[in-house]
């Protein structure tokens, strides 16, 4: 996904809500589908380094070559492990999950309860939007690119994102930052992160860190 913008916006989203909304020094942070992590050549190791990390994912030929991408990633602290988001089996808890651009893959709000199930305190989802005469998440137009290529078989619907901020809220998650960045074909990647509502009773603004920005452009 490279090649159309698109690893390279989600990357700064996940900086910028890393910036804005650091987990401790030492947590653990989960990535589930994390999928052959072509964000990765576009973030610095820096800004995972202090945490301890888990690449999850369904597929272990993604896994496999997100490996390969991590080996000169020194700094990091990770594990791997073959795991499914709708039915995971994975026992521990982390500080943040993260899921991006994987809820339109699979049974959406199967995904989100073990996403808010799994998390202690954050949940940071990258979904896509699309133009308003388009309900699918890859363009009859657009070219099928490297991993893309799997979409001829498998088309992922695109999430609304007004549902999505309801079924966290059923899980006891509350929309703290929601930060836009276009791509092309019209395409725009939305940043959105959660709090669990327990983190956010007596809070002010300023102590829950919201982040909200303004719509800017990625190119390829």
């Amino acid at each position: 996904m490279s090649q159309v913008g698109q690893a390279q916006a989600n990357a700064q989203l996940l900086v910028d809500w890393l910036r804005s909304n650091p987990p401790r020094p030492g947590s653990s942070i989960l990535f589930a589908g994390a999928g052959t992590g072509q964000m990765f050549d576009f973030l610095s190791p820096e800004v995972l380094s202090p945490y301890r990390i888990t690449f999850a994912d369904i597929n272990l030929d993604y896994l496999n070559l997100l490996e390969s991408r991590l080996k000169s990633k020194t700094q990091l602290r990770y594990e791997i492990v073959v795991d499914n988001i709708e039915r995971p089996q994975l026992s521990a808890r982390y500080a943040l999950a993260v899921a991006i651009l994987v809820l339109e893959h699979v049974d959406w709000q199967v995904a989100v309860a073990a996403l808010c199930a799994l998390s202690l305190e954050n949940v940071f989802v990258v979904i896509q939007e699309n133009p308003p005469e388009s309900t699918m998440a890859v363009g009859e137009s657009q070219p099928l690119i490297g991993t893309m290529s799997v979409f001829r078989e498998v088309h992922p619907i695109l999430v609304n994102k007004e549902e999505l901020v309801q079924e966290f809220s059923h899980h006891g998650f509350r929309l703290v930052s929601s930060c836009v960045k276009r791509v092309r074909y019209e395409k725009k990647m939305v940043g959105l992160g959660f709090a669990k509502n327990c983190r956010m009773q007596g809070s002010t603004p300023e102590r829950r860190n919201e982040l909200k920005c303004a719509e800017t452009e990625s190119g390829t």
